[in-house]
């Protein structure tokens, strides 16, 4: 009479026995390879807030901006020993009004220890005045993506910065306008990290920042008031660009390297 009872409950125990094995661990994320690079603009440690916020400059001046946008090329990755490893095709066009400031490379970051981040602000003689449409549609030198082509003649500009500027506590306010281009404004920076960084199997997350005020008051200090537009042509713009790009070694900087 009680074997039909013992053949019900059986399935049901043995369901609660196999239910009290131990779960198999869940399988780890595979390793992501590869460098990803965000770019930040600052301002004295604060984001810069396009459109919106003065900001105190040395000579006592007030800027606000309107517009940060470049061009670079040879992106690459510097070894200890001085060799590169390209990251894409080299090129990239950062916007940080737009928010276009965040990049991932998919690809293998062969293993060894990196010491900086190497960028050209420019482009070789050949593509800055090369057929922009060769460029297929979303890469950063197609003409129709960034609007930084001034036509074959002109080529590319190269950086454009853009905004507003006062005396400190006037109302007034006055336009400024800096728009590197031509290849003698041509520029190489290497972006020291904060310390060499060795990968094996793992990729880099490269942080970059560019410190908006170094623009006017690093080695050369730029008083607007003495000069606020140089679109690289002319003696006088020609000298004040200059003196902004050699600024941009204390702009363009590192503010942090982790494995991803």
């Amino acid at each position: 009479m009680k074997k039909p009872f013992l053949y019900a409950i059986l399935p049901l125990t043995l369901g609660l026995l196999s239910s009290c094995e131990e779960t198999p661990p869940t399988p780890e994320p595979p390793v992501k390879a590869g460098v990803n690079l965000t770019f930040s603009s600052t301002f004295n440690g604060d984001a810069i807030d396009y459109n919106k916020v003065f900001y105190s400059k040395g000579s006592s001046e007030e800027i606000m901006f309107t517009n940060w946008s470049t061009i670079l090329s040879e992106v690459s990755l510097m070894r200890e020993d001085g060799s590169r490893e390209l990251l894409g095709d080299g090129y990239l066009w950062v916007d940080f009004k737009s928010g276009r400031v965040s990049f991932d490379y998919d690809q293998t970051l062969p293993a060894g220890s990196y010491k900086a981040l190497h960028v050209k602000l420019g482009l070789t003689q050949e593509v800055n005045h090369g057929d922009p449409t060769q460029w297929p549609a979303g890469h950063p030198l197609n003409g129709f993506v960034s609007g930084l082509h001034w036509g074959w003649s002109g080529g590319y500009i190269f950086q454009a910065i853009d905004g507003m500027w006062r005396n400190a506590g006037a109302t007034t306010t006055s336009g400024f306008s800096f728009h590197d281009a031509t290849m003698p404004m041509v520029r190489e920076f290497d972006m020291a990290f904060p310390q060499a960084t060795e990968t094996g199997d793992k990729g880099l997350n490269v942080k970059v920042e560019f410190k908006g005020e170094k623009l006017f008051d690093a080695s050369n200090t730029i008083a607007l008031k003495d000069g606020a537009v140089s679109h690289s042509a002319g003696a006088d713009e020609i000298v004040l660009m200059n003196k902004l790009l050699e600024n941009m070694v204390s702009v363009y900087s590192i503010k942090e390297v982790t494995k991803r």
